[in-house]
């Protein structure tokens, strides 16, 4: 069953406010607020805002985990993970630049029976979208000049 989500939600409100194109509002699923969604991408670690407007990307990239349980992280694209797919698990509402001091992020693992939804950047943080389609079980890597907030969900 697909379920709409609060990072489509988010993706809306953000486009609506002006820091993004591309997508069209959503309402928001029983995992929170679009606000809360928004103010986590806007206000993330690493940001700078003068006015509301972000004044430089940050360095390198990170993951975001807007998801209401862990997902699994790997650090490096080298085939070496700690837990076979992954490295870590990323606890929910925590970034990898956050919590493990990642300068970079090389992606994400659904495991089976997951799927996950995404919220992305492509310019440190200024501009958000609605990636689609939905991914499915396993790894997914993704560029060095690419942010993600990912919601993972039973499918």
């Amino acid at each position: 069953m697909k379920r709409t989500s609060y990072l489509a939600a988010a993706a809306g409100v953000i486009s609506l406010m002006g820091l993004a194109a591309g997508t069209s509002p959503a309402s928001a699923a029983d995992h929170g607020s679009a606000k809360d969604v928004f103010a986590a991408n806007f206000n993330r670690p690493g940001s700078f805002h003068i006015n509301g407007v972000p004044q430089a990307a940050a360095a390198g990239n990170y993951i975001g985990n807007a998801s209401d349980i862990g997902i699994g992280v790997m650090h490096i694209q080298d085939g070496v993970y700690t837990h076979g797919s992954y490295d870590v698990i990323l606890p929910v509402n925590e970034w990898t630049n956050q919590a493990f001091g990642w300068a970079n992020a090389a992606g994400w693992y659904n495991g089976p029976g997951m799927c996950s939804e995404q919220l992305r950047s492509d310019d440190g943080g200024y501009t958000w979208y609605r990636q689609t389609p939905d991914l499915g079980p396993g790894q997914h890597f993704i560029g060095l000049g690419t942010d993600y907030d990912v919601l993972q969900y039973s499918c």
